[in-house]
């Protein structure tokens, strides 16, 4: 799956599974680790949003479910996921 925003574009990969943050040059810019453990683990990323409070919610198709994870206050702004780019 993919978001992409005024500025980069992540993208979510398995094998560990993992979200990747590139710029639009292709180059690497975060990568974050997903945790495979319930409570709050994913399998695989099957489609991921952020809305626009900032909180990321994602599905999983096979736990079958969604999740919703809201930033913490002292996250780095330049770690977050942002709201999808749309043209206005």
């Amino acid at each position: 799956d993919i978001i992409v925003n005024e500025n980069d574009f992540w993208i979510t990969d398995l094998g560990p599974l993992r979200f990747l943050n590139f710029d639009f040059e292709g180059n690497l810019k975060y990568t974050w680790l997903v945790p495979l453990e319930l409570p709050d683990g994913y399998i695989e990323v099957h489609t991921f949003s952020v809305d626009p409070a900032g909180n990321l919610i994602g599905g999983d198709n096979q736990y079958g479910r969604s999740q919703k994870f809201v930033p913490k206050p002292s996250a780095d702004s330049e770690l977050l996921i942002e709201p999808p780019w749309y043209q206005r």
